[in-house]
Formats: C-alpha cells, structure tokens, sequence
C-alpha cells in the first residue's frame, strides 16, 4: 500500500514542496522580495537608509563644514543608488553596508568614509554575493513552478470519459469521428471489433488511395515551382512497405466508428468495454 504522501493530489504534493522550500529562503532574498525596491519607497525610508550608513561607519560630524560635507556626499550616494542600484531595497543597502564593515567583502577595503566611489564597490559586492547565494534556491523554486503536475487517478478517469463521450456523440451525429482511432486496440483486445488481416489490407489500400489522390492535389497547389521534388517525397512515404500513420489512423478510427454505429452500444456499455 503507498503511503500517505504518495496518496495526496500531485498538486498538493506540489503546494507542499513549495511552502517547504520557501520556508528556507535564504536570508539575502527575503530582504529583497519582502521590501519595496529603492525606486518605489518613501523619501522617509531613503533619508533613514542614508543616516544607518553613517552610524555604522561612525562618521562623526563636528561642525557645519563638515555637515555640508556629508550632505553634499548624501545627495551624490541617493543619486547613484537611484540611477544604477534602484532595483535594490533600502534593506538590502543596508545589508551591503553590515556586510562591509564585517569584512565579507574580501576584495573590498574597509575605510570609515562615505562616497560614490565606495558605496558604488560595497553595492556591487552584494549584489555578486546575494546572486550567488540565491540562485541554487530560485532554480528549484522554478523547476518545482514548472514541474508539470502528474494528475491523479480520479482526474485521469473523468478525463478519459469525457473524450469517450466526446467520441461517442460525434460518431453519432456525423457518422465517424477522425480521433476514435484511440479506442481501436481496446475494442480489438476485448473482441469487440474483428476484422480479418485480409480485410484490414482491403481498408487500407482504399485509404492509401484516397489519401495519395488527395495529397498530390495539396503538394501541387501549394509547390508549384518545386513539386516534383515534394511529388517523389510522397511515394516515398509510402513505398517499400511504409504506412503512412495518418492512413493507419484513419482506418482505425473507421472501424471503431463502424463498430459505434452498428453495434448500437450505449454510451455507458462502451464506456463499461474500455475500462
């Protein structure tokens, strides 16, 4: 007997492994899609973002020459960072500046000063490190979003009935239905259609015929300037023993037709014969 994993809906299994990875999201990412990016936060956030690098680099100011300093030093850093680092979050800027100060940086030096120059390194350092760290988790993240979904075996049978019935009504109402061909070596397997070799060789070649006649008319009107190349393709299709699939499927699908329509079978006795 499987176990209860086993059993669950292949899309909640799914929903399952999914919560269960994004449980263990790497720290780096979770500053980036839980904050609003640079470019869409509040002037409030950006001036608090700009001060926390000053504290963690204990800029100390002593008078106002040094304040306008600073100032001026601010206004170029909140520029750069919204021309070339706007996708950022003013936590993930932050986060840059915790790692600098702790050295994780290895090719970046560590000085207590603010500038483009250095802001402009620390945020590129991070960038290179958060992809790094993040990728492993966001490519299985993605393959388990792309993962087709096996359905289970309810959802398998409703949709097996239902183009058996989609079969079934057209088959009545037009005679034939081109797709039964799927439901041939069923009904061949449990007896309900038999046919002779000698038969199915007469079907065929009456087939084979139609669709030659009917596939040179196409391949001329549609390659007038090269038809005898796509002409000699053709025969090729067919020669030396080949079947083309198309007829093989034709001629299915018009015995299982036939079978349908003379039988007189009902659409839960078929359904019954295929199952």
């Amino acid at each position: 007997m499987k176990n209860q994993e086993n059993n669950l809906p292949a899309l909640q299994k799914n929903q399952q492994d999914l919560a269960l990875l994004e449980q263990n999201k790497p720290y780096v990412l979770m500053l980036k899609e839980n904050n609003e990016k640079w470019k869409n936060v509040t002037a409030e956030i950006k001036e608090d973002c700009l001060d926390f690098m000053l504290e963690i680099l204990n800029i100390k100011i002593v008078d106002e020459e040094d304040q306008d300093a600073i100032n001026r030093q601010l206004i170029l850093v909140a520029d750069l960072i919204s021309r070339y680092f706007s996708s950022l979050t003013a936590e993930e800027v932050k986060e840059a500046m915790r790692m600098y100060v702790s050295k994780k940086f290895a090719e970046v030096k560590v000085f207590r000063l603010i500038d483009c120059v250095s802001i402009g390194e620390i945020l590129n350092a991070y960038i290179e490190f958060r992809n790094q760290a993040i990728d492993p988790f966001l490519i299985k993240r993605q393959n388990l979003l792309n993962a087709p979904v096996e359905k289970s075996d309810s959802e398998k049978e409703k949709i097996f009935e239902d183009f058996v019935k989609m079969v079934f009504d057209e088959v009545l109402k037009n005679k034939f239905c081109v797709d039964s061909w799927y439901l041939f070596k069923e009904l061949e397997e449990k007896g309900k259609i038999v046919k002779s070799n000698e038969e199915k060789q007469q079907l065929y070649e009456k087939e084979l015929e139609i669709f030659v006649t009917d596939e040179r008319q196409r391949l001329v009107k549609q390659n007038p300037l090269n038809k005898k190349y796509a002409l000699e393709e053709l025969v090729k299709s067919y020669q030396n023993g080949k079947r083309p699939t198309y007829v093989k499927n034709r001629c299915r699908s018009l015995l299982v037709s036939e079978f349908i329509l003379k039988s007189g079978i009902s659409f839960e006795e078929l359904l019954t014969v295929l199952k």
